[in-house]
């Protein structure tokens, strides 16, 4: 069953993951109400562009998970798929933690920061570049990376 992996004493058997298919973001009025009445902070969702190494994957929903991002959107065409390597670099994050595909990311931000009211947010180094510690979520954001 394990494929003669190690499995430290337990093996499940479980349905594949899949991403769930999401081309626009909700109403950002909407999204920043419902976390209000559940006494969260603004939704921070992370769109991931070209992430194709699945353990960079996995690596990226654990941190996205453990620093509280409402969720995950990536391109259906240019990412890593779901797998078990995935699940086990994110330890177990990708069945925690939302996960949407879109098939074309620009249009899809562009639409939740021009029709939908949401914050677009790049992260990048270099001049121009604000410090991390000097951004303010305000409302529903969106951090590409």
């Amino acid at each position: 069953m394990s494929q003669d992996r190690p499995h430290q004493g337990l093996v499940l058997d479980v349905a594949p993951l899949t991403w769930t298919h999401m081309d626009e973001f909700p109403p950002a009025a909407q999204a920043a109400a419902a976390a209000a009445e559940a006494g969260a902070p603004p939704p921070v969702w992370l769109a991931l562009d070209e992430v194709v190494d699945p353990q960079n994957l996995g690596a990226v929903v654990r941190s996205a998970y453990c620093l509280g991002a409402a969720g995950v959107l990536a391109c259906s065409r240019n990412c890593a798929p779901l797998s078990p390597v995935v699940s086990k670099a994110s330890a177990g994050a990708v069945e925690a933690l939302p996960l949407h595909s879109c098939h074309n990311l620009p249009r899809t931000l562009m639409d939740a920061r021009d029709l939908k009211g949401w914050a677009v947010l790049g992260a990048a180094a270099g001049g121009g570049s604000e410090p991390v510690g000097r951004v303010a979520v305000t409302g529903p954001t969106i951090l590409v990376l």
